[in-house]
């Protein structure tokens, strides 16, 4: 008999989504444990974000026909980052290997037979990597590749077209949920524990019901908060200005120089010039300084664990 397996899904507004992809799940769940895969104790948590509409009225309906479900209902909006980890906390206890996906299914639901493979090879954590995007309208490709760009700049571990499609075993998420943190981005921070790890590619597909509730405001927020949360890197831009700034500076007051000498008078312009340069790069450099002062007094306010122990052999 295999592992006891959790899907953790968190859900957004996905009441009509749920009738079509629950089935689905369930389905793909039953043969994981006919062809011996899992255990008989597996589960599909569903995870309500929140949602304000029939989105746990449906859990619950679920819930009622099949005891493979279980639902966890959030009593606020909390954002699909903190859903997923209040799902993995509570699968923890009863888990020996969780998966995380989208309510959609437009990551190929198929890709879990090869992710438990991974698994049983002895890889820690497995991720879904998204091998194309034919079927995604262009609004959904423009925004998806200046995130991955955007954030491939800052966070160079971030594996690009990773989302939230990925197995983790015990270990793995006993060392994620160590990480007290209120603004985390999780693509970014399991990449960072340093464990064995495989990816698993696979394509995306049309949603299965309902639309999409990441628009291009809440991409914008997430980007942010990976950005911001888990690298300096967007402090360097005053290293950056300083710089220009001091260049600036100095090509001025050689011209204001040179100028003044020949001419034999004050060249009050390239004077001021000169001065708004100079003060600039004062400025600009104070806030880089300031700026890594304040980072570290974010990391240290996060309380983020200074090691984590892979194995012991005793």
């Amino acid at each position: 008999m295999g592992d006891v397996l959790y899907f953790v899904i968190p859900c957004y507004y996905d009441e009509d989504t749920l009738l079509v992809t629950a089935p689905i799940l369930e389905k793909k769940l039953l043969s994981l444990i006919e062809s011996g895969k899992i255990s008989e104790e597996s589960r599909i948590l569903f995870v309500n974000d929140g949602s304000t509409d029939g989105t746990w009225d449906t859990i619950k309906s679920i819930q009622k026909k099949s005891e493979r479900f279980i639902g966890l209902n959030l009593a606020r909006n909390s954002g699909a980052q903190n859903a997923m980890i209040a799902g993995l906390s509570y699968a923890r206890k009863k888990a020996d290997v969780t998966i995380t996906m989208d309510s959609d299914l437009q990551d190929d639901i198929n890709a879990v037979d090869e992710m438990l493979d991974r698994y049983y090879d002895g890889c820690d954590m497995v991720f879904g990597v998204r091998s194309a995007r034919k079927r995604d309208r262009f609004i959904e490709k423009f925004t998806s590749e200046a995130f991955y760009s955007f954030m491939g700049r800052f966070n160079p571990r971030m594996i690009r077209e990773h989302a939230n499609y990925r197995l983790m075993n015990k270990k793995a998420l006993d060392m994620l949920l160590e990480y007290d943190e209120e603004s985390f981005f999780m693509p970014v921070l399991v990449t960072s524990l340093g464990l064995k790890t495989a990816v698993v590619y696979h394509e995306r597909f049309p949603r299965a019901a309902g639309t999409s509730n990441y628009n291009f405001r809440r991409r914008l927020r997430l980007g942010a908060d990976a950005a911001i949360s888990h690298t300096s890197a967007p402090v360097g831009i005053f290293s950056v200005l300083a710089l220009i700034c001091l260049l600036m500076f100095v090509v001025f007051a050689v011209l204001w120089i040179a100028f003044s000498v020949r001419d034999g008078v004050f060249h009050m312009g390239l004077c001021l010039f000169t001065s708004l340069f100079l003060i600039c790069f004062i400025l600009n450099a104070c806030l880089r300084i300031l700026g890594e002062y304040l980072y570290k007094t974010l990391i240290q306010a996060k309380k983020r664990p200074l090691y984590q122990i892979d194995d012991i052999i005793e």
